[in-house]
């Protein structure tokens, strides 16, 4: 059986954030067709079990993207979603 690797998708209640679930339903569109099975991660507040994994894996601000061990925070992580959704393409 295959299994698709897993984007996980980190959002908070921040503008950027904001923008994100905007686009939510493309993102899981492109996500999908790129291969890749989405996870969306709400930060919520501090203490949270979803910070501190967060926090383990090298996620600091959100939004922010990770792919196995690659972190793609911020700006970037807005970019990267917008290249994805655009072009249905995933750089790393």
């Amino acid at each position: 059986m295959f299994t698709m690797p897993l984007l996980e998708l980190y959002i908070s209640y921040d503008d950027l954030s904001s923008e994100v679930i905007e686009m939510m339903d493309e993102i899981k569109r492109a996500a999908r067709k790129a291969g890749y099975t989405l996870a969306v991660r709400r930060i919520e507040q501090p203490g949270d079990d979803v910070i501190i994994k967060a926090a383990l894996t090298g996620v600091k601000s959100a939004p922010a993207v990770r792919i196995g061990e690659k972190v793609i925070l911020g700006r970037e992580a807005m970019e990267f979603l917008m290249n994805l959704v655009k072009e249905g393409k995933v750089d790393l």
